[in-house]
């Protein structure tokens, strides 16, 4: 039944009242109550996330176990009680969901230092395992959280049933709840411990009776009860029987105060000497005992610690006659058997070897009583009496009694100096005592090891010693004290000085010690050396951020799968590669969607590798590392990636696998420059023998027949086709196919809006997509496309001359690439010389001429040098050659009247288009007869001369006069009439064809010699061997020396000569060989 009281306070005031914190979520996990200890745990004010999401203030919590058990409550409306670890807020909770139709109450608390308590109790738990005591832990709910192996043997219990049980299970309810409010006696009162007994309940049935000693643990806010426990069923038995001996004793001796005072001795003695010292005098000094010693066994024979009632002498005598006995007599008997061992009367027992002496000083009876405590006998105490009788039945078991004080105070006292030495060989921590002032009274070790002074150096010092200036300055000494003082105990982190001025991170816990009227007594200081652990945890914090670090900005994929092959981590580069979005992420982190088993993945010869045979799934379930193995994988977006792919497994604590973490390089790029650096081999092999080809090769059809052939068989080309053009009529003209299944005889194609006539006017390799029902035709419209092949037109020219497009289809759209490309614009060039070259030779070789004459009316450029200033000077020129050297660079080779050589020469010097010349005169006679002088200028922008050149023509004569240039060419009959005016028109618009007629041609045996003496020379030994001729180096004397003509080709001498040489052999033996 509610109590009426609360029933009348508001929900706010009671939610208010809860010690624990607490926050209410709607249905939407909306919060709709917070209250102010969980604003603090929050680190968030109830302003700022009443109404909002919880997801969206704490991100960081999906998929979590908090979001996992949240959800879990809300769906099966079932409490969910649990412990987790929020790394945001660097701390542990323990949880309790309660589910409702209306939302979720949780109610949480940090318990981030019980579990760092949990961690130092572990450190500490095989210490305690070697203790003969048993001791267990217990919670502020009332259960076990530690037992130790003794004291589950004790009640006979494993340790794993003890673990998490209520203490009432070996505890009886009445004396749980004395040992409760014994806790909270220590905590109000600041005691550090107290003891019970209790009888606990052995797992058999058996009962025990146990002594407890209790003493707090606390740590982040939880406190905990230990306790100590020790069997004491046979001792309890044994102070029974005290008690009753007492009881005799006061009846029977007449409530003497002997026992009173040895009682009150012992209670008062610091030492177990004083102890012996306090029992053997105060017996000796009774009317009723002469002698009292106490001995104990070194070596198997007894020793003499103390006695009383006899001289030093007499005593160490009488010692002497019980060890004499051999361990047979009544010491020796008491020592071995642990009982009391009387003797009533001495006199003339030859068995006792200290009758002699007894009879000497008159004593008659004597008893031996063991001094045992807990099973350990610490010696012997001796009672000697004149008296015959004197031990009674009654007064044996008072005596016995009396030794069992004695040793119990002995033991105590022992268990104190054995604590002391603890404290004061401890050197991992400063152990000390303050006075209420703060001065040090005491110092261990540890302290000296930690702070550096030595006790005589420290003792009486205020304890503010040890705290930086800056620390004085602000009171913080004082403070703590206060705070002791206040609450008991204080624990402060901070820096501290050694003695010789050096810092050192310290941990520090103050306890107030109050004695039993509750009054300040002074203060206990336990300080720990933190230094290292402190760097330790900054280095593990910067590994940790540098780690993170590294890991989102390394280009390396990283991945983590959990055993159910689950992606639980990846970084930017991963999530890049691999192609996953982040709903997919948020997937991964709420539920099982996002797994190895979304990916796709091929091997190297694009096998698909099933999912057990997957190198992550072998890392998971067989724990195999993997290097450097090459996989392909289809991401979301349907692209295959290629991968080298490491993977190392994680292991838990029990040694099984709990995650693979997986490294990813993306090779793709590298792979497929790889497959382009084999295309681009591939295609340079094709190359090299095209070229074996052009050289050989001695008409243009072979040549277009050739390529289109040896291009059409390689790979991955499937037709290739060449196109001669017709600049006048803007029409490209099939020449030669292979591969194509259509008849390309008589086709015409326009070079306006087609693949071939971009090449044409771009003079760059153009890509584009051709029907293979109309490959020659314009480009395929982009929805007409389909499975049409991909198409290059590569341009074939050399210097300014076109010669037509070679065009190669492809269905891989692939191929084309941008160094292929590159490719086949040298190789256009290549063919494109090859083909000048052959078109030279048409032109020298042919059976037959063209002669054309043009005039180019009102010429004033100054791009062919000479020909502007003869025709303003109305100078007569003759051109009897011309040599093309390359790079559009030409050798004229020209002769003027005599009587214009000065004029000539200034002309040429003034010529910014006449890179340099030379007279090649080299005989006034000879240069008489002739009446002409004859120059060698080499001119690197003349357009219309290397035009002329390019088409295999020469120049005959040229003639100026009235601003007009009038000039004869020749050229061989296969070339294009059409083609060569076109070509003169676009370099002089002005330029009109006056007359075309066909030149006689020489005889055919001459003709076919010169074909073959020409065809056996290579271009370059062709241009020197021309060049050598028209610049007189083979005149007597000469008009040019070799030097000369090698400068003018810009060759060296050597090469010059080697030429020279080649080419001179190959002409005789064409000329005298066999033919």
């Amino acid at each position: 039944m509610t109590d009426p009281g609360i029933q009348e306070e508001s929900v706010e005031e009671v939610l208010g009242r809860v010690s624990d914190a607490f926050f209410a979520l709607d249905t939407d996990w909306l919060f709709t109550y917070v209250n102010e200890r969980a604003e603090t745990v929050l680190e968030k004010s109830r302003e700022d996330i009443l109404g909002e999401g919880i997801w969206d203030h704490f991100a960081e919590a999906r998929g979590t176990t908090f979001f996992h058990e949240y959800h879990e409550a809300m769906q099966t409306q079932e409490t969910r009680s649990f412990e987790e670890y929020y790394p945001p807020l660097s701390a542990w909770f323990r949880v309790h969901a309660y589910p409702s139709d209306s939302g979720l109450s949780v109610y949480f608390e940090d318990i981030s230092d019980r579990k760092e308590r949990e961690r130092e109790r572990a450190r500490y738990e095989s210490v305690v395992e070697t203790m003969g005591d048993g001791v267990y832990v217990v919670d502020e709910t009332g259960e076990f959280t530690f037992v130790n192996d003794a004291y589950a043997e004790m009640v006979g219990y494993d340790r794993e049933d003890l673990v998490g049980a209520p203490a009432t299970t070996v505890v009886p309810e009445q004396d749980h709840r004395e040992a409760t409010e014994l806790g909270a006696t220590l905590r109000e009162e600041d005691r550090e411990t107290m003891t019970m007994e209790a009888e606990l309940q052995r797992s058999d049935g058996e009962t025990l009776i146990a002594e407890a000693t209790f003493s707090l643990m606390t740590a982040g806010g939880e406190t905990e009860r230990v306790a100590v426990v020790r069997d004491i069923t046979d001792r309890k038995e044994r102070q029974r029987q005290l008690e009753d001996h007492r009881d005799m004793l006061a009846a029977h001796v007449d409530r003497t105060d002997l026992v009173q005072r040895i009682n009150t001795a012992i209670a008062g003695a610091t030492s177990q000497t004083e102890i012996r010292d306090a029992v053997c005098d105060l017996l000796a000094d009774s009317d009723h005992y002469q002698t009292a010693w106490i001995g104990h066994r070194e070596d198997g024979e007894v020793r003499l610690q103390t006695g009383a009632g006899l001289p030093a002498d007499d005593l160490t005598a009488l010692v002497d006659a019980a060890r004499a006995d051999g361990g047979t007599g009544p010491v020796g008997r008491a020592f071995e058997r642990e009982t009391i061992q009387v003797q009533q009367n001495v006199d003339g027992d030859t068995d006792d070897p200290r009758a002699e002496a007894f009879a000497e000083w008159g004593y008659h009876s004597s008893i031996c009583i063991p001094l045992s405590y807990d099973g350990e006998t610490v010696g012997v105490l001796t009672i000697d009496s004149e008296r015959t009788h004197a031990f009674s039945g009654t007064e044996r078991e008072l005596l016995g009694s009396l030794a069992d004080t004695i040793a119990y105070a002995l033991q105590t006292i022992t268990e104190r100096r054995q604590f002391r030495t603890l404290v004061d060989a401890t050197t991992e921590y400063a152990i000390f005592r303050l006075d209420t002032d703060g001065c040090v009274q005491t110092w261990n070790r540890g302290a000296e090891r930690i702070k550096g002074y030595e006790a005589e150096e420290i003792l009486g010092e205020h304890f503010s010693t040890f705290y930086t200036e800056e620390a004085r300055e602000a009171g913080v000494p004082e403070e703590n004290l206060e705070t002791a003082v206040e609450a008991g105990t204080v624990e402060d982190e901070g820096w501290r000085v050694r003695r010789d001025g050096s810092t050192f991170w310290a941990n520090v816990t103050i306890t107030a010690i109050r004695d039993e009227d509750g009054s300040l007594d002074g203060f206990a200081k336990v300080t720990r050396d933190m230094t290292e652990r402190r760097e330790y945890q900054q280095r593990l914090r910067r590994q940790h951020d540098l780690t993170e670090q590294l890991i989102d900005t390394t280009p390396v994929a990283i991945l983590a799968f959990d055993t159910d092959g689950t992606l639980v981590r990846a970084n930017a580069q991963a999530v890049d590669e691999l192609g996953i979005d982040d709903a997919a992420l948020d997937a991964a982190e709420s539920a099982d969607e996002y797994s190895v088993g979304d990916l796709t993945v091929y091997d190297e010869e694009g096998e698909l590798i099933p999912r057990t045979e997957r190198p992550v799934t072998r890392t998971l379930e067989h724990g195999e590392t993997i290097s450097d193995e090459t996989i392909v994988v289809e991401t979301d977006s349907g692209q295959p990636r290629w991968l080298s792919y490491h993977s190392a497994p994680v292991f838990d604590d029990d040694g099984d696998v709990e995650l693979a973490v997986v490294a990813c390089d993306d090779i793709s790029e590298t792979k497929r420059r790889e497959a382009e650096l084999s295309r681009l081999d591939h295609i340079n092999s094709i190359i090299r023998r095209l070229n074996s080809t052009l050289v050989e090769s001695s008409d243009r059809e072979t040549v277009h027949e050739t390529v289109c052939s040896e291009l059409a068989a390689a790979e991955p080309y499937d037709a290739a086709w060449y196109h001669e053009v017709d600049l006048a009529a803007d029409e490209l003209h099939p020449s030669a196919s292979a591969g194509l299944d259509i008849d390309v005889d008589d086709v015409v194609v326009p070079v306006d809006d087609t693949l071939a006539g971009r090449a044409i006017r771009t003079g760059e390799v153009t890509t584009g997509r051709l029907s293979w029902d109309h490959p020659l035709a314009n480009d395929v419209p982009t929805s007409d496309i389909g499975d049409a092949p991909v198409v290059a037109a590569v341009p074939i020219t050399y210097s300014e001359t076109q010669h037509g497009v070679l065009c190669l289809a492809a269905t891989d759209e692939t191929v084309f690439t941008e160094d292929i490309r590159d490719l086949f614009g040298e190789l256009g060039e290549t063919i494109g010389h090859g083909l000048t070259s052959i078109v030279r030779k048409e032109g020298l070789l042919s059976d037959g001429a063209t002669r054309l004459e043009f005039r180019l009316r009102d010429y004033q450029t100054e791009s062919d040098g000479v020909a502007t200033e003869f025709a303003d000077d109305g100078l007569e020129i003759t051109f009897e050659d011309t040599v093309s050297v390359g790079d559009g660079t030409v050798l004229q080779y020209v002769s003027v009247p005599r009587e214009s050589t000065n004029e000539a020469t200034a002309l040429f010097e003034s010529q910014d288009a006449i890179e340099r010349f030379r007279r090649l005169d080299g005989d006034e006679e000879a240069e008489a007869d002739s009446g002409r002088g004859h120059y060698e200028i080499r001119q690197t922008e003349a357009p219309l001369i290397a035009a002329l050149t390019e088409f295999g023509g020469r120049v005959v004569a040229v003639e100026a006069a009235d601003g007009d240039f009038h000039i004869v060419t020749e050229f061989p009959r296969s070339v294009s009439v059409r083609e060569v005016v076109q070509r003169v028109t676009d370099v002089y618009p002005s330029a009109d064809l006056e007359a075309q007629r066909s030149v006689r041609s020489p005889d055919e045996s001459s003709t076919h010699r010169h074909k073959r003496i020409l065809d056996e020379l290579t271009d370059r030994q062709r241009t020197v061997l021309e060049t050598a001729q028209y610049a007189g180096y083979f005149e007597w004397p000469r008009e040019s020396t070799g030097e000369e003509v090698a400068d003018a080709l810009d060759l060296s001498p050597s090469t010059f000569s080697q030429h020279l040489r080649a080419g001179q052999r190959k002409t005789f033996d064409g000329l005298f060989g066999d033919s």
